[in-house]
């Protein structure tokens, strides 16, 4: 049965508040996932700034929306499912926003407003938000890789909210007319042991995709005008086949690498985490924001050195401060076409990680009531700190020279 874009699906939004003191995201998770395998887990750890002090659990999908090699998949609450192909008049962001419009949530007001929406999109789907990117001729995906959603965002039947600050928990119910309530059972859940963890261990050689000498050889051969792009970044891929639960991993990565914000997303047959210094786009009472990283070092363990390291990279670094300054003007233009009263928040400020020395700029801008978040995320997306500029040359230099499809790594993974 096919629905139509105006089919509407009524959701009542519960939600019951305790106290977390006894309680960490990470245990929280560990118990949920046995239950629910589809389940989400993004965290914060940004305490000392107080801008984001929540961590995320969601689980128990209710509806999803996919996008696979230009076709869109959609499942909604009542599991009808509709499979259509993006036209050449068509964005993902178009798409995205009908889905989402599905969708009329009522109830409490502290989290109704999160809408319990969590997904990512894969680096190579730009080509769907931004028409100027669909002549690109992306590397192919690898072929353990071609079934996984190219965008993937799920609607969770229950999501949680942690308030680190406040050391509180509010657990959120979407439920459908005529549903009855798990609350109960979710919370009985939450107050059992810990599970038993799975053992992990590395099998073979860790691999790589390209070497530098490689990129250095493709970029003789590139267009002239690809060869006179100011700034350009280049990844390679890494490979380590494994066994074993993979979410030590992610723990591994909070303890040696923590970042302010972290990820594990699980979506049954596939696995996605890591963790990122600053977030892409954040849209808040009618305000966007964005974060930009340029220029970054690695911290020697000596504070009175990470002073002096500090000091060079901010003020003795003309070529770091140039690079700064093309993605600032870069963003500042990419948000101005789609907000009004565009402003530098913040300039090459330094960001203190655990291992890492930052230089972030933050710019934002008013949307208007016509404008959407949707297209101002197609703007915006990939971020040029990871890409290069301006975004549709160094994405096409990208294409030329790197072998290997970067996939969620250059995306962007979250919530809407």
């Amino acid at each position: 049965m096919m629905h139509t874009s105006s089919t509407k699906y009524n959701i009542t939004c519960h939600s019951v508040s305790l106290l977390s003191d006894l309680q960490t995201p990470v245990g929280i998770y560990l118990k949920i996932r046995n239950r629910f395998p589809e389940s989400v887990l993004l965290e914060s750890t940004d305490f000392d700034h107080q801008k984001e002090n929540h961590s995320y659990i969601g689980f128990d999908p209710l509806a999803r929306f996919s996008i696979t090699d230009d076709h869109i998949n959609i499942t909604l609450p009542d599991g009808t499912v509709n499979v259509s192909e993006i036209g050449p008049e068509e964005t993902a962001a178009e798409k995205l926003k009908q889905f989402m419009n599905h969708l009329v949530i009522t109830g409490d007001d502290e989290t109704s407003a999160m809408s319990g929406i969590f997904g990512y999109c894969q680096y190579e789907s730009a080509k769907y938000f931004d028409p100027d990117l669909s002549g690109i001729g992306f590397p192919p995906k690898t072929e353990e890789h071609r079934d996984i959603p190219e965008v993937a965002y799920v609607f969770f039947h229950f999501v949680i909210q942690i308030n680190h600050k406040e050391n509180t928990l509010i657990l959120s119910e979407y439920l459908t007319p005529g549903e009855k309530s798990r609350i109960g059972e979710i919370l009985t859940l939450i107050d059992e042991g810990n599970p038993k963890e799975e053992d992990f261990f590395r099998i073979g050689k860790e691999t790589r995709s390209s070497a530098t000498e490689d990129f250095l050889l493709k970029m003789k051969d590139l267009d002239p005008e690809l060869q006179e792009i100011p700034r350009l970044v280049l990844s390679s891929r890494y490979e380590q086949k494994y066994h074993g639960d993979d979410f030590k991993v992610y723990r591994a990565l909070r303890s040696l690498a923590p970042s302010s914000y972290l990820f594990y997303f699980s979506f049954g047959d596939y696995h996605i985490f890591g963790s990122s210094p600053e977030p892409l786009l954040v849209v808040k009472k009618g305000k966007a924001y964005l974060s930009l990283l340029a220029g970054q070092a690695q911290r020697t363990g000596n504070e009175t050195k990470d002073k002096e390291l500090a000091h060079s990279m901010q003020f003795n670094n003309p070529d770091g401060s140039r690079e700064h300054e093309i993605i600032v003007n870069q963003s500042i233009e990419q948000l101005s076409r789609h907000t009004q009263k565009v402003r530098i928040e913040s300039y090459c400020e330094l960001q203190e990680q655990a291992k890492i020395l930052h230089l972030v700029s933050r710019i934002s801008g008013e949307i208007s009531q016509e404008e959407s978040s949707e297209n101002l995320f197609a703007e915006v997306f990939p971020s040029p700190v990871l890409t290069g500029t301006p975004k549709v040359s160094a994405m096409k230099a990208i294409a030329s020279i790197e072998t290997h499809a970067r996939g969620i790594f250059g995306g962007c993974i979250g919530y809407v």
